[in-house]
């Protein structure tokens, strides 16, 4: 059986395990390169937009932990959980806006 990862390399053994090989490290460095970029580039830069600084800025206050899964703890959530609940089913009609 044909390994696919590298199709359309030369069939000379060789050649075809090191043009894979530099294939995947090529791979490999140009994703962590992706990760980075994200991590130290783009992250920061949507921390400063308007829409999401006021909320980065609320977390950091209050030393919320972000990376949690849940935050059944904090009761500034759970005063959100209740808010956001009663804006999706007591929703305001009328401006046009129909359901």
């Amino acid at each position: 059986m044909e390994h696919t990862a590298c199709i359309g390399v030369k069939r000379d053994f060789r050649t075809t395990a090191t043009a894979c090989s530099l294939k995947r490290w090529a791979a490999l460095v140009v994703s962590i390169a992706g990760v980075l970029l994200f991590f130290f580039v783009v992250g920061p830069f949507f921390l400063e937009m308007p829409a999401i600084a006021p909320l980065a800025d609320f977390i950091e206050e209050r030393e919320i932990d972000a990376g949690a899964l849940y935050y059944t703890d904090i009761e500034e959530f759970s005063e959100a959980n209740i808010n956001m609940e009663n804006t999706m089913q007591y929703m305001p009609e009328g401006n046009g806006v129909s359901k």
